[in-house]
């Protein structure tokens, strides 16, 4: 452990260890070639550690519930940011450090540029310090969201941490393997129209002729802005002529699956086949308005509100109930999963969509937790606070006038 804050809080060159690679004006080889040696050995470590930080971050945004919070999200893509700036700033300190060899490269730069060597192989440094900051605060957002585990890891021996790990890998790829088992059979329920039928009929327990082969579901697993019945789209489709990537949404997405080509946000992620409250409150919730009372699995896992990651997950457990593959795997060719959910995340974090972004959330909020201050619901109209703002609206008004006026 001290080791590795010495490595990362700890400037990899100062100005007296430059000022001993040369006396009187003199540069001593032997002083260079070890300040050049212990530049790259710092440089490795540093890009060691900002790994280690990267490979921990990857592991917390991985764990449904842990790393979907709008902090953990934040604190975590900035530490793999700034986790790949440090190697790449790393290898180009080792490059440098390499020139360094070089009598007349290191005179140079000893003598003449002594501020601009400082700043080049501290650079690494930097990204390293703030991956490492950045990772252990995402860290800290995981301990937050199980008081006892600090406790265990504090206390426990190397054999309980690495069980700890292990139980919340198992988690994570439980509670997924059951909502991809819940949604199998509950999904056949929401596509049909009220009082239809599924024609051809499609088995609960089996997904083999779901997917676009299918004409219901190949109809809803359609990108938006392609015609399902179009007969040349849909053979096409079929035949696997037209690939379809991750990151053509299909029309399900979209409130009564319609897309509008002059609004791409209209109607996105508001489709009643987006089962949020199956998945994160409970089955039975799906039909039912939802109460204060009714806490739901969020809820008893610490879960107050709507996240985007969540949103993005319910998306892709959706696809793939859909589709008819029988195996939930990232790597899948024929969801291409990982790209529709990143896809989805990274049109969520874009600063530039953050409005419609807040809507949809505020939407979903109140639909799944109708009492968190996240829900934002419109004041009622004649009521007390209402006269209020709005008594207080004119006040401000009246003031900015005044200004204005003189």
């Amino acid at each position: 452990m001290g080791n590795a804050a010495a490595t990362v809080f700890c400037m990899p060159i100062t100005v007296d260890g430059v000022k001993r690679t040369s006396v009187d004006g003199i540069v001593n080889g032997v002083e260079v070639r070890t300040f050049v040696d212990n530049l790259s050995n710092q440089t490795k470590n540093q890009i060691t550690l900002a790994g280690v930080s990267m490979a921990l971050d990857i592991a917390i945004l991985a764990v449904p519930g842990l790393g979907t919070t709008v902090t953990s999200q934040i604190l975590c893509s900035c530490s793999l940011l700034f986790g790949v700036g440090c190697i790449f700033a790393g290898t180009m300190v080792q490059h440098f450090g390499d020139r360094m060899r070089s009598v007349d490269f290191a005179v140079y730069y000893l003598q003449k540029r002594t501020a601009m060597l400082v700043i080049i192989t501290s650079i690494s440094t930097s990204f390293c310090v703030l991956s490492v900051t950045s990772s252990i605060f995402g860290f800290l957002q995981l301990l937050d969201s199980y008081p006892s585990l600090l406790e265990r890891l504090k206390t426990g021996s190397k054999e309980e941490i690495i069980h700890v790990g292990e139980l919340i890998g198992k988690g994570a790829a439980g509670a997924r393997g059951d909502d991809t088992k819940t949604l199998k059979s509950a999904v056949l329920d929401w596509i049909p129209l009220k009082g239809a039928a599924i024609q051809p009929p499609l088995h609960r327990n089996s997904k083999i002729n779901r997917g676009i082969n299918h004409k219901l579901t190949g109809s809803l697993l359609c990108p938006a802005g392609m015609d399902w019945n179009d007969t040349e789209t849909k053979e096409n489709l079929r035949s696997g002529e037209m690939l379809v990537c991750g990151d053509q949404w299909p029309i399900f997405l979209y409130t009564h699956h319609t897309f509008d080509t002059e609004d791409p946000w209209c109607g996105l992620l508001r489709s009643r086949l987006l089962a949020y409250k199956h998945v994160f409150t409970s089955p039975s919730s799906v039909n039912r308005e939802p109460k204060a009372t009714r806490s739901g699995n969020a809820r008893l896992h610490g879960m107050n509100s709507v996240t985007i990651a969540s949103i993005a997950y319910v998306a892709t457990q959706v696809q793939f109930a859909l589709s008819s593959s029988s195996v939930f795997s990232w790597t899948d060719t024929t969801t291409d999963s990982e790209t529709f959910y990143h896809s989805l995340l990274d049109l969520f974090e874009d600063p530039d969509e953050s409005k419609e972004v807040d809507d949809l959330l505020t939407l979903w909020n109140r639909q799944v937790f109708p009492t968190s201050s996240a829900a934002k619901r419109p004041i009622s109209a004649n009521s007390a606070l209402l006269k209020i703002r709005l008594k207080r609206m004119t006040a401000k008004q009246a003031a900015s006038s005044n200004i204005v006026s003189s």
